[in-house]
């Protein structure tokens, strides 16, 4: 078999053994060279040499066969791969090489390279690429150096040149990713060594193979930022940003951002933006002084204080409307400023202006200053998420609902993490009392990992009585403490008239006692009570708007209804007039405000509702209905449409109210904003007409809000769709909640079958006609039936999905065809091979990059990495784990879960126990969602008990074990880990027993789920350690049917599945034990398995 090399053309002792050396190059042109001679190979004996090479040579005959005839196999295939072979000994023999070279061993082909005779280029760039990164972790950038040149010198001839089919295009990836990685070895070895010209040009060229590669990207913008080559450098992060927003729908990292900010600076463009101290936001600017909040503003300042030395922590300010909520907040907005912070200021309004305010408010503001004053935006690792809900970005990556609205949350956080990692920094989220039901939802998911370091962030809010806003209540979540602000002391009301020059002591108690103490009232009647007859102050008008012209007036209560900040020509659409003076005369009165921009704003809300309130039942109601004309024509958001419309309904159709609330459901759902599209729906239904045109429609867009949200209702609501779809014959939406309900209520490693649903699905499959409803009906069952149908039935389904979607004609790679194959994939066994599933799995991924999906780009690495750890392809596996972290960290806690007990496997494997048990920890507190909890602690727990015992502390676990029980004590994991328990502390009676008891529910189970499959993988190593040969067959049984499934990727994260697997036929049949023992012996000659080995050995002997 193989042997390791020192050096290419020698063995690993450097001496020559006797006969002709013979050297394998399968990179490059492929050919064989020995001292007599040098063939070349070519064609599909090239492809089967390259193939032989690359898996580490030991390739099965399936391998084989799908690395030969990749799309359709003819029928004899098993005959011309016996030429094939035959033919290739030929033509070694011709040049002296031993006809051996390959051999054939039962199933599988051997590469024999004997007592180190032949050498093998891609075997010795392996050997030296190890060498390499050996070198550099261990801080000898000089070999490491050295051998990545060697590495690199030898991958750079690519792999079999002028060949290009989907085998190929597999080979030429594995060896490219090998490549790459390699490249990045040499780049940092150049860096170190202070060689940063080298380092740069080999990332630029390095990032041609993988335009996406972060850690490759750092090391070129620091070699850039060296050697001054800043062109250089922002056109490495403009490549890579492009590539990560388009592919992946992702920003570069913090730490890229900060090199990326570094390289502007240099260049000149940040000269003046990075002296230029932050100025407070325009809206915190407060008009009067603030007075009587000493404690308040000191309590404030503490907190600054500690965010100041990195800590992240939030605080609530509540209180009546005008109570100096906001203007305390800019008295510690100045604090920050003056002491080199930055604050981002949004708020909330009435009517809203968008789903997410008070955030699109302060990301806006942001982006204009750093615009302002030369500087890059650093958005976090999900800015293109923000860029997208700004209206700015290109939303081309496709994602499931539920990690499309995760998403969002994680965006903003990571929005405040960039900005906090650069400078503390203050986030002000004002008058969050109007705030959505998507914002509060966003400031709750950010209280399960809390403000980001560096960050404080500040919510106000109004408060009745005890009762808190639900965004508010929120943020308390997050361990805020809440800041309420009740009226002025009398002297705080003195010293804040004594400040305007009033004659304090006169009429301070009687304006004290007037206003209640709330600073904003003390204005008003100071100037009142002071000169009666005054006008052009915002407090006297309050209290006098009526002293205006009738024209003004009507102006007046058309931006109240407005409310927020509006064009001037919506002003007067409103009132009913374009008397400009009547305008100029409300804004001399102290009444309105008029920005640069023409837009029209109150001065203050407390104004507005003194405004609102004078006003007649009847003139609101006429002034919305105007309002919504008006906004209508100028393309205003569905969201304020509603609101305008919801208050005129006295005058406005139902049937117009409907449609508008439809369309805000629909504007607020391609947001992501799926809580107010949710709420729109709920007043939808309540106000449509009976048998809509619309309702199956907004059927199906309920079912996606539900899908986002987790909702427990969605179940109910995919039957109803289903049935509705159905009975109409509107096929196409049940083939839409089929993509949903596969997605949502059928988690790919957790679901379980529900009859209600996969029966309607049955019944919409037998109604079907068009090709892609097929397409999606039957790869949604097979999916949904992976638990309880049989693999007969499944690979049928799959088969006729496949099928189906082959018969569309002309679609090519699209969305459909992802999720179909997909689907097809996960439901059936017709890929139980590895080698076949690696080439499904190739292929889905292909699609997903297409499409830009990056959830099924997630699948595709994390369904090639289990088939490579099943060829032994460890290395390789490893690669496809560390390319769907990077898509995983976008996505929702099922697929970031998943990538984690994968890690916690692959640790597991290596013998690196300590490092398993902290990733089997990390899996577990990755989980949110309800529905995965169970499942998540029963792999946990096996991963544990894995762990320890291997360390010879099982045992250590019973008292644990007991807790859980008690505190989760309807769940069904403990019997198992009991078992595994007496088995440790040698209590073989109480492990029979509760053994004989798990099968018995196993075979007869309430439900079948992963749960399940974790606990009859425990109850199989229980049975192999006390020999239980009656046992050891019915779980043989069990676990048979879900090898090649995609749950088989739990089983393979507990450990090398084929050792179990031979362990038990061991005991149950030994006659089929061979086929998953030679399994498990490929498996465990990977380096770093002498755990597993060991017990390989014990099994064997």
């Amino acid at each position: 078999m193989r042997q390791p090399m020192g050096a290419y053309g020698r063995s690993a002792t450097g001496r020559r053994t006797g006969g002709p050396r013979v050297k394998v190059r399968v990179l490059g042109q492929p050919r064989v060279e020995t001292s007599l001679g040098s063939i070349a190979v070519g064609g599909q004996r090239a492809k089967f040499l390259v193939g032989l090479a690359a898996a580490g040579g030991v390739l099965s005959v399936e391998e084989a066969a799908t690395l030969l005839w990749p799309s359709v196999r003819p029928p004899s295939w098993r005959g011309a791969l016996r030429v094939l072979v035959h033919e290739l000994r030929d033509a070694f023999s011709r040049v002296g090489a031993p006809r051996g070279l390959v051999q054939r061993s039962g199933p599988i082909f051997v590469l024999d390279t004997g007592d180190g005779e032949v050498d093998v280029d891609l075997w010795f760039a392996r050997d030296a690429a190890r060498d390499g990164r050996a070198a550099w972790e261990a801080g000898d950038f000089v070999t490491a150096r050295a051998r990545a040149e060697d590495v690199e010198s030898i991958l750079a001839e690519g792999v079999l040149p002028g060949l290009d089919d989907e085998a190929v295009r597999d080979l030429r990836g594995g060896v490219t990713a090998e490549r790459i990685r390699n490249l990045e070895v040499l780049a940092r070895s150049a860096a170190a060594l202070g060689d940063c010209s080298s380092a740069l040009e080999t990332v630029e060229g390095a990032l041609g193979l993988d335009p996406t590669n972060q850690p490759l990207c750092q090391v070129g913008l620091m070699a850039a930022e060296t050697l001054g080559a800043v062109a250089r450098g922002l056109a490495l992060y403009a490549r890579l940003r492009a590539a990560l927003a388009s592919g992946l729908g992702v920003s570069p990292s913090p730490a890229l951002a900060a090199s990326y900010a570094r390289l502007i600076a240099a260049q000149g463009g940040q000269a003046r933006g990075a002296d230029e101290p932050h100025s407070l936001p325009e809206a915190m600017r407060s008009r009067h002084r603030v007075v009587g909040r000493t404690t308040e503003l000191a309590h404030l300042g503490v907190l600054w204080g500690r965010v100041e030395r990195g800590e992240g922590l939030a605080s609530v300010v509540v209180g009546p409307a005008g109570i100096g909520k906001t203007a305390l907040l800019g008295e510690l907005g100045a604090v920050v400023v003056s002491r080199g912070g930055r604050v981002l200021y949004g708020r909330e309004s009435d009517p809203p202006s968008h789903e997410l305010a008070a955030i699109v408010e302060a990301l806006r503001a942001y982006q204009t200053r750093c615009a302002r004053v030369g500087v890059p935006c650093n958005l976090g690792p999900l800015g293109a998420d923000l860029e997208t809900l700004l209206g700015s970005g290109s939303d081309n990556v496709r994602l499931a609902p539920r990690s499309r609205r995760l998403r969002l949350s994680q965006a903003v956080r990571g929005w405040w993490a960039a900005v906090g990692s650069e400078r503390p920094t203050l986030v002000v989220l004002d008058d969050l009392h109007w705030a959505s039901a998507t914002t509060t939802a966003i400031l709750a998911d950010l209280a399960v990992d809390g403000p980001p370091e560096g960050v404080l962030v500040v919510g106000a809010a109004r408060s009745t009585g005890s009762a808190l806003p639900p965004s508010i209540g929120s943020l308390v979540s997050w361990g805020a403490r809440t800041i309420e602000l009740g009226p002025l002391a009398l002297d705080a009301v003195a010293d804040l008239l004594g400040s305007t020059g009033h004659d304090a002591a006169r009429v301070a108690a009687e304006v004290w006692l007037a206003s209640g103490g709330n600073p904003e009232r003390v204005w008003e009647l100071a100037e009142l009570v002071v000169n009666p007859g005054a006008r052009g102050r915002s407090g006297l008008a309050r209290l006098d708007v009526d002293r205006l012209s009738p024209p003004a007036r009507r102006i007046v209560r058309a931006a109240a209804v407005l409310g927020r900040a509006t064009p001037a020509s919506v002003v007067f659409d409103v009132a009913d007039t374009d008397d400009v003076a009547a305008l100029q005369e409300a804004q001399a009165a102290g009444v309105l405000g008029l920005s640069q921009g023409g837009s029209v704003v109150l001065r203050h809300d407390l104004l507005r509702e003194d405004v609102l309130a004078q006003a007649g039942t009847d003139e609101k109601v006429r002034l919305h209905a105007r309002a919504a004309e008006a906004l209508a024509k100028g393309g205003t958001s569905s969201h304020t449409l509603v609101h305008h419309l919801a208050r005129a309904a006295p005058v406005v159709s139902p049937e117009r109210l409907a449609k508008a609330r439809l369309s805000a459901a629909r504007e607020a759902a391609s947001l992501g904003a799926y809580e107010d599209a949710l709420s729109a729906l709920d007043a939808w239904r309540v106000e449509r007409s009976d048998g809509g045109a619309d309702d199956l429609d907004a059927l199906v867009l309920r079912v996606e809000c539900l899908s986002a949200l987790g909702d427990p209702r969605l179940r109910d609501a995919v039957v109803e769709l289903l049935e509705r779809a159905v009975v109409l014959r509107r096929i196409a939406a049940a083939a839409t909640a089929a993509e949903i309900v596969t997605a949502a209520l059928i988690p790919t490693l957790v679901g379980r079958e529900d009859p209600a649903i996969t029966t309607r699905l049955q019944a919409a499959l037998e109604r079907a006609r068009r090709p892609e409803h097929i397409a999606s009906l039957a790869s949604a069952l097979a999916l949904s039936r992976v638990w309880t149908a049989s693999a007969r039935d499944r690979r049928a389904l799959a088969r006729r999905a496949v099928a189906a979607l082959d018969r569309r004609g002309g679609q090519g790679a699209d969305a459909l065809a992802l999720a179909t194959l997909t689907r097809a994939h996960l439901g059936s066994l017709e890929a139980a091979h590895p080698a076949h599933r690696l080439a499904s799995a190739r292929r889905i991924l292909a699609l997903a990059r297409s499409t830009h999906d990056i959830e099924g780009v997630a699948r595709g690495h994390l369904l090639a990495h289990d088939a490579l750890v099943e060829l032994g392809h460890l290395d390789e596996a490893d690669l496809e784990l560390q390319a769907a972290r990077l898509c995983a960290a976008a996505l929702d806690d099922q697929v970031r879960w998943e990538v984690e007990i994968r890690e916690a496997g692959r640790r597991l494997m290596a013998g690196r126990l300590r490092d398993a048990e902290a990733a089997a920890e990390q899996a577990l507190v990755t989980v949110r969602a309800e529905i995965l909890r169970e499942g998540a602690a029963a792999v946990y727990g096996a991963q544990l008990m894995m762990v320890r015992e291997a360390e010879g502390r099982l045992g250590e676990l019973a008292d644990a074990v007991a807790e859980f029980r008690r505190v989760q004590h309807e769940w069904t994991v403990w019997d198992a880990a009991e078992a595994r328990i007496a088995v440790a502390l040698g209590d073989q009676g109480r492990a029979r027993e509760l053994l004989a008891r798990g099968v018995a529910e196993l075979e007869d189970p309430v439900r079948t789920d992963i749960t399940w499959l974790a606990r009859a993988v425990q109850y199989a190593w229980v049975a192999g350690d006390v020999r239980d040969v009656e046992m050891a067959q019915r779980l043989v049984a069990l676990l048979a049917p879900y090898r090649g499934t995609v749950h088989w990727s739990v089983c393979v994260s507990l450990g090398p599945v084929d050792l179990l697997l031979a362990r038990l036929l061991m005991l149950a049949d030994p006659r089929r034990a061979s086929t998953p023992l030679e399994r498990a012996r490929r498996l465990l000659a990977n380096d770093g398995l002498a755990y597993w080995r060991a017990r390989l050995a014990d099994l064997v002997s």
